[in-house]
């Protein structure tokens, strides 16, 4: 039927003050409503915008119309949505099947870990294991992986003795731990026994037995007053010596040596090796100096300390010790009395520990890289530079304990640092060079075995 409406009339407001936008499209020039024809004259729908995008729909056709439009428009966006963030089964289904993917693609590869906590621990008699938690940034998925890997390998033989996959969830964190980094720290007890910390929040004892971690974060720090409000964030000190920096969740920071039971502010640290030994025994040990901050560098020496020191299991003692003569001071620090004799001699008339100390090898130069490896009944192990070379590579010597006359010795190619790890065998020492291989050697100067920093995934 042909359309013969000779006036339109807006249905909003009733003005004939019409103009048209489009064929059978309308709109009202008094109200700003829109609005359009159907055929045959039998409906007028329009619509009408109030001030805040409010929609007021006039007639059942256009009810209808407006539910279709709502509900096409809620289906597209909760779609998008669930694109958007999937559920969290499916986000795990998901991560799961990206971790599977990610170690098929390094299956059979030798992997480098990214970060890593390490110790030589004593299995048994006469067996010892080289154990590392470690974290391969290969095995990354989405933000972060959750599996770590547990490596025991046999020192002697450098055999793979186990190797599990350690799931930690790494969003929970300690305080002060970087947001794109894992953190695995390593300590050993007075009985040899490994911990590994993770994140500055997860502590793990290592099972000698089941070669296997076992997770002590809840129960380590129980008993203690002052950990009562819970732990924020625990990690290993390095300064003169080895403790753990705990934070209790009020944000008080406290020096802890868990073998003595002991806490102290962190501001009273330097206290822990002044603390009175209830049954010492006196042992010979070595040290090599450290060059001090305030001295000349030029004039002062790098020697090796002889010395018999009060020791208890347990208890902290200085790892090492400063030169700080008055002859070799400069400036406004050669008049300050606190630095005007050895640290050593200092260190022995406030704990009573030291008995008696010398310069075991007088006539001989070391550099500052010299380090103190082992010992025996015969002699003890030292690394050393000959020269002040970049390029020089460290020296393995065997010091006769009587005179320091020089037993063996060993060139190796070595010029990076090494790290000395914990001697448990009598017979045998362990060290880390260029922070990837592990060499252990016996008392004769023999290389036994080379651990190389690399491992396999299953």
């Amino acid at each position: 039927m042909a359309k013969t409406i000779k006036s339109i009339i807006c249905p909003q407001c009733g003005s004939n003050k019409i103009k048209e936008l489009e064929k059978d499209y309308f709109q009202c020039n008094s109200c700003d409503t829109n609005f359009f024809l159907d055929t045959d004259d039998i409906t007028i729908t329009h619509k009408h915008v109030y001030e805040g995008g409010q929609v007021s729909p006039v007639g059942d056709k256009g009810k209808v119309t407006k539910t279709v439009v709502l509900s096409i428009i809620a289906v597209v966006f909760i779609v998008l949505v669930l694109s958007v963030f999937p559920s969290k089964k499916a986000r795990k289904s998901a991560n799961g099947d990206t971790a599977l993917a990610l170690k098929e693609q390094v299956k059979n590869k030798r992997l480098s870990p990214k970060t890593f906590g390490k110790g030589i621990v004593e299995l048994s008699k006469d067996k010892m294991a080289f154990v590392t938690l470690t974290y391969f940034d290969e095995l990354k998925s989405g933000e972060q992986t959750d599996v770590l890997y547990l490596y025991v390998i046999d020192a002697k033989s450098a055999k793979e003795l186990n190797r599990v996959e350690q799931v930690v969830d790494l969003t929970k964190k300690g305080a002060g731990v970087s947001k794109n980094w894992v953190e695995i720290e390593s300590f050993l007890d007075a009985d040899n026994n490994l911990y590994f910390i993770v994140n500055k929040y997860f502590i793990y004892l290592f099972d000698k037995q089941s070669l296997q971690l076992k997770d002590v974060t809840s129960t380590y720090f129980k008993g203690y007053d002052v950990f009562e409000s819970g732990v924020a964030s625990v990690s290993v000190s390095y300064r003169n010596f080895e403790y753990l920096l705990v934070i209790n969740n009020k944000g008080l920071k406290y020096a802890f040596v868990p073998n003595i039971k002991t806490v102290v502010s962190e501001q009273e640290w330097a206290t822990l090796p002044e603390l009175k030994l209830p049954n010492p025994e006196v042992k010979r040990c070595y040290r090599f100096t450290t060059k001090s901050e305030l001295a000349t560098l030029k004039e002062e020496p790098v020697q090796l300390i002889q010395f018999e020191q009060k020791m208890q299991k347990g208890y902290p003692f200085y790892e090492r010790y400063y030169v700080t003569n008055k002859d070799y001071l400069v400036g406004e620090f050669k008049n300050r009395g606190a630095y005007s004799t050895d640290v050593v001699k200092n260190y022995s008339e406030k704990s009573d520990r030291i008995v008696s100390f010398k310069d075991f090898t007088p006539k001989r130069f070391y550099q500052e890289e010299a380090q103190v490896l082992a010992e025996d009944k015969e002699g003890v192990v030292v690394a050393v530079k000959t020269t002040k070379n970049e390029s020089e590579p460290y020296t393995i010597q065997k010091l006769r304990h009587v005179d320091g006359g020089i037993i063996w010795t060993v060139k190796t190619n070595w010029i990076d640092g090494i790290l000395k790890l914990n001697q448990v065998e009598d017979n045998y020492f362990a060290l880390m060079n260029n922070k990837t291989n592990v060499v252990v050697m016996n008392m004769k100067g023999e290389q036994v075995a080379t651990i190389v920093m690399e491992f396999k995934v299953d």
